[in-house]
């Protein structure tokens, strides 16, 4: 029997953040693996590794509030690429268990619903369910790849 649309999604989450992903490393293999002296790695006038993860986790939190019915919830400007100049291992951690959290919360909510759930309107928006979870993996996998380029510096 063919996978659900819901499951196929389902599986692609898992599949870009922590099993086997068919463009090479997962999420929790670049940033579970990242040294401690690449946290802060930038280019001139773009964001840093730490500015990437946190800006993944705020999207990822705006998946799950919208899939909670949250119509006014939008990310605040200060979540979306917070400035950071120190990281302590205690925070990596920290950013690594919320992200931990929303790809636990995403598969949860996901594991739940039916297909029709897809075609919904994102609540506040002009799109529905399926660009918006479809967003969420393409998302993640663009900043990956920044951020493995950003380590390769």
């Amino acid at each position: 029997m063919p996978a659900s649309s819901i499951q196929q999604l389902t599986n692609q989450l898992k599949s870009v953040y922590e099993d086997d992903a068919w463009y090479g490393p997962n999420i929790m293999q670049v940033l579970g693996t990242l040294p401690k002296e690449q946290r802060l790695n930038q280019l001139e006038g773009s964001h840093s590794i730490a500015e990437l993860l946190q800006h993944i986790i705020a999207w990822r939190r705006f998946a799950i509030k919208k899939l909670n019915g949250e119509e006014e919830y939008e990310v605040a400007d200060s979540d979306n690429f917070p400035e950071t100049e120190t990281i302590d291992d205690p925070t990596w951690q920290h950013w690594l268990d919320e992200l931990n959290d929303t790809q636990e919360h995403l598969i949860n909510l996901l594991e739940g619903a039916e297909d029709e759930l897809l075609e919904e309107q994102v609540p506040g928006k002009k799109y529905n369910f399926d660009a918006l979870l479809h967003g969420v993996i393409h998302h993640d996998i663009y900043h990956l790849g920044q951020i493995v380029l950003l380590m390769k510096m």
